[in-house]
């Protein structure tokens, strides 16, 4: 038997760089998740993300995803007190979790 234990968050802002990418279907997500992986380690060789980390409240990277009217947002970040000007905030809603 499995025990789950539902855990509430709180609001979280997550500041980070995004991609835009193609709409995944059954033919290109190979494709997909390779610009995926080349937008995160991007981001780590050129020193964003790890300066992200550096400065994160809760050491956790993050990786959103949101399919717009005709592209995916692919968006990494961390909760974090860097200031890059060039970076954006996507904010997580309070909620449960289990």
């Amino acid at each position: 038997m499995t025990n789950y234990e539902i855990k509430t968050f709180n609001e979280t802002v997550i500041t980070g760089y995004a991609a835009v990418l193609p709409l995944p279907t059954i033919k290109n997500i190979s494709e997909v998740s390779e610009k995926k992986s080349h937008h995160f380690l991007s981001l780590a060789t050129s020193g964003k993300f790890p300066a992200l980390m550096a400065e994160s409240t809760d050491k956790i990277g993050y990786a959103l995803s949101e399919a717009k009217e005709d592209y995916l947002e692919y968006f990494a970040g961390a909760n974090t007190t860097t200031n890059d000007p060039k970076a954006e905030e996507r904010i997580l809603p309070a909620g449960e979790l289990f």
